[in-house]
């Protein structure tokens, strides 16, 4: 199947999972509160940082694999780590305490367990799915968890406060559940062996740039995004950090619309050693200027209506979530357009180069925010957070561009 249709399964399964959840979002922040959301994005954003280490980031691994049996091993020796390393992480989750009372310390705890969990998991097979042009399954199940996330969200939402983690969780489950049985399906046919040692060996000592570098860089780069309502929170209250929630959420939409589908599609075909690199280049500089023209209509339009539209669609309360919105959506679109040519530099052993911008741009994130924190302004903070993000993101862009053809003279 070609490139342009890949996507298209992709982006159209995804389109109609991030459609949903962006039309249910009016009827979600009117049934909840800016804390509700507060404490929803504390919950996933301690989710997301231990989601992304957890794997190793052995899921990209399973692109690079010479068959389907070693593929498997990847894949096995990922969950693996994934649920070791969870548990591992839960009992550091504590600092919670710092935000929530004491009494819900130990049930945000737990829900940040199982939803980490459940969320690295299906990142997992989602590549498993990729490498195995099942294309289509990824976009059926992201539709369906979407749809099982937003109605177990507006049914509980009279019910109880924790109606909007409670979604994520059934959601994440099903979802995880569906996948599941179609490799449970898949293992018993093929009869494949228990995960040993020797293959946990094989498969760390072989894809040892991932778990090195990959993993590294993006707990930095998790780190740097989802500290951001973590300090909010803490600094201007757990409401503050609701209404950056609901900016990240809208905006995360065609983030993870865009960007899951040209990762889990390009990655695959940037790691296939029988196309040459002046081949790979080619495309992905095509995509990255395709990506460009899409984009830069959102971002115009993002800065300077995003306010209003928040307000007539969310609600007058929601006004601060939509300057948010019209700075975030700076950074967070060069986060779609550097995707191309991330998965190109991942192809091309470029991990530390990756890592090492990565490293730079979480210690410039972190500081932005703790010295604009002082101002005791938060729309400031977001706005210094933003702008320090987009310029490093272009420098880097270009940086990585000009890096691969002159790594890959040199062989």
């Amino acid at each position: 199947m070609s490139i342009k249709k890949n996507i298209g399964f992709l982006i159209g399964g995804t389109a109609l999972a991030q459609l949903f959840t962006f039309g249910i979002s009016p009827i979600l922040t009117r049934l909840y509160t800016p804390k509700s959301f507060g404490v929803l994005g504390i919950v996933l954003a301690a989710s997301s940082i231990i989601a992304v280490f957890a794997h190793l980031r052995l899921n990209l691994a399973i692109a690079q694999s010479n068959n389907i049996n070693e593929a498997n091993i990847i894949l096995k020796t990922s969950i693996f780590f994934s649920i070791l390393l969870c548990f591992l992480s839960s009992i550091v989750l504590i600092v919670s305490n710092i935000i929530f009372d004491n009494s819900y310390t130990l049930i945000i705890v737990i829900f940040i367990f199982l939803i980490s969990l459940a969320n690295v998991l299906i990142d997992i097979f989602n590549y498993w799915q990729s490498y195995r042009n099942r294309h289509s399954l990824n976009a059926r199940n992201s539709i369906f968890r979407s749809l099982l996330t937003g109605f177990t969200q507006i049914i509980l939402g009279t019910i109880t406060n924790f109606g909007l983690i409670f979604g994520v969780l059934i959601g994440g489950i099903g979802s995880l559940a569906l996948f599941l049985k179609e490799y449970m399906s898949l293992d018993n046919k093929k009869g494949n062996s228990i995960l040993s040692n020797k293959k946990i060996s094989f498969v760390l000592k072989k894809y040892k740039d991932f778990p090195l570098y990959s993993m590294p860089q993006g707990f930095i780069a998790s780190a740097s995004l989802n500290s951001v309502p973590l300090m909010l929170g803490a600094s201007f209250g757990i409401a503050v950090a609701g209404q950056y929630w609901l900016a990240y959420r809208i905006l995360l939409a065609p983030i993870a619309l865009i960007g899951g589908a040209y990762r889990q599609v390009l990655h695959p075909i940037f790691s296939n050693k029988k196309i040459n690199i002046i081949e790979k280049k080619k495309i992905c500089n095509t995509h990255t200027i395709l990506l460009i023209l899409f984009i830069i209509p959102m971002v115009i339009g993002g800065v300077f209506y995003l306010e209003n539209i928040f307000v007539f669609l969310f609600g007058l309360e929601w006004g601060v979530a939509g300057l948010f919105a019209g700075w975030l959506v700076l950074c967070f679109s060069l986060d779609i357009i550097k995707v191309p040519m991330t998965c190109l530099a991942l192809s091309n052993n470029l991990q530390k180069d990756l890592l090492i911008s990565e490293i730079i741009l979480g210690i410039l994130r972190f500081l932005t925010i703790l010295i604009s924190l002082s101002y005791k302004d938060s729309v400031f903070s977001i706005k210094m957070f933003a702008l320090v993000s987009m310029i490093f993101t272009i420098l880097n862009i270009i940086y990585i561009n000009f890096k691969i053809p002159s790594r890959r003279m040199k062989l």
